[in-house]
């Protein structure tokens, strides 16, 4: 089975970037456009890797992780990489 990772980036460009590469390595790649949407698929948990954009609309990375600091996802997550 395939690990997930969530991709967490209002750059298109980049955001593609990372989903095209780790799809060619053989991950389930899953992304959010901004933090309020990577915060909802945190909380249903389940992702082996996040890679979580720092500055972003809406919601930034750091309030991302008070939000799941706050109210910890029903299934867990593995690591969460900030990007600058």
């Amino acid at each position: 089975m395939a690990k997930k990772v969530l991709i967490v980036d209002d750059d298109a460009y980049l955001r593609d970037l990372y989903e095209e590469v780790l799809k060619e390595a053989g991950y389930e790649i899953t992304t959010a456009v901004d933090g309020e949407e990577g915060a909802g698929k945190l909380q249903a948990g389940g992702f082996d890797l996040t890679l979580l954009d720092v500055m972003m609309p809406k919601l930034d990375g750091l309030g991302v992780l008070k939000e799941l600091q706050q109210t910890p996802p029903t299934t867990p997550n593995g690591p969460i990489l900030l990007l600058t």
